[in-house]
């Protein structure tokens, strides 16, 4: 029996059952399932560069891609914030909302959500009596 200190005893006989424990780190058995659910990963290619994409799934940045960078004819990965050629930045800007899109989609999937769409409010209208004689006049708010 190694000598363990006094906290970290109290602490283990706090932990719940539903807690995993894997090579001493604790995962939470829900979080754990619903990372392994989802394929964080996708990459496209933009004439020769590949652009890629890591999906935060579980925590305080859920949701959040993280971009990285493979230049033609290489192996390496450069990070989200290197130097990328000028010419092609329109085309990246298009292939990382893509490559969001995509993953985004895959985590709603996961979670049993239905993947949110762009959708309008229609105005609002208010009814306002201007006067018995005329009857209603119809007014649309402003944001």
């Amino acid at each position: 029996v190694i000598n363990q200190p006094r906290w970290l005893k109290q602490f283990w006989l706090k932990l719940e059952p539903s807690w995993l424990i894997c090579d001493g780190l604790l995962f939470y058995c829900q979080h754990f399932a619903r990372m392994a659910a989802v394929d964080k990963f996708y990459e496209v290619v933009v004439n020769g560069w590949t652009v890629g994409g890591i999906l935060h799934p579980v925590g305080v940045h859920k949701g959040a891609v993280q971009y990285r960078y493979k230049a033609p004819k290489s192996d390496a990965w450069l990070p989200g914030s290197a130097e990328l050629p000028t010419k092609l930045a329109d085309a990246i800007v298009n292939a990382k909302v893509k490559v969001k899109g995509i993953l985004r989609a895959r985590l709603d999937k996961a979670d049993g959500k239905a993947p949110k769409g762009h959708k309008k409010k229609a105005a609002k209208i208010v009814t306002k009596a201007a006067s018995k004689k005329n009857g209603l006049v119809k007014k649309p708010v402003g944001k």
